[in-house]
């Protein structure tokens, strides 16, 4: 999903795709949608920071904390 929201190759999973240009403030806004429409979650004002999102194990612990509620 990050790869196709991104239009990306499928990034390693500990790829900082920040640090690689990867993802932009576009592609941000993008993947943050993606994200609460794929697992249905809502990503909070207070959640948009870069290192929630910045490689593909920290967004999988992210979206993984929001869905269990921690």
């Amino acid at each position: 999903m990050i790869a196709d929201t991104l239009m990306i190759d499928a990034p390693a999973d500990d790829l900082d795709i920040v640090e690689a240009g990867l993802l932009d403030s576009a592609g941000f806004m993008d993947l943050f949608l993606a994200l609460e429409n794929a697992f249905l979650i809502q990503v909070d004002e207070a959640d948009l920071v870069l290192d929630n999102f910045r490689c593909v194990t920290h967004i999988a612990r992210y979206v993984h904390r929001k869905r269990s509620g921690t």
